[in-house]
């Protein structure tokens, strides 16, 4: 009886071994996939960088299972669309609504008749 006591403890101390650095290996993959997108990416996927690096480095493999369920597949796709190279969200009024910059105001086409502005 004593015996198997002891090969319990031994097979419960192996997994939780395993379970550990497997959790920890997961972290570790996690938080470098959270990290190598850029900001643009983050920003066109509707979040921020900073946020998920803090929630995915804070919270352990947790945090990194929440990451990786919830935002990465998002941002895979916006990777791969090229979306955020194309229009960022803190582009100017140029780039977001190309007609408001084709509008001149009063105040700029007299400057440009008269050379004053």
């Amino acid at each position: 009886m004593n015996e198997l006591g002891a090969g319990v403890g031994a097979l419960f101390f192996v997994v939780v071994l395993v379970v550990g650095i497997g959790g920890l290996a997961f972290w570790i993959v996690a938080l470098i996939d959270c990290i190598k997108f850029s900001d643009e990416v983050y920003r066109a996927a509707g979040s921020e960088k900073v946020t998920w690096v803090l929630i995915v480095a804070l919270a352990g493999w947790i945090g990194g299972l929440i990451y990786w369920f919830s935002i990465r597949s998002r941002l895979h796709e916006v990777e791969r669309s090229g979306v955020a190279a194309v229009a960022p969200w803190y582009a100017p009024d140029c780039q977001v609504r190309p007609a408001r910059c084709c509008e001149r105001t009063t105040l700029q086409r007299v400057g440009d008749a008269t050379g004053v502005l």
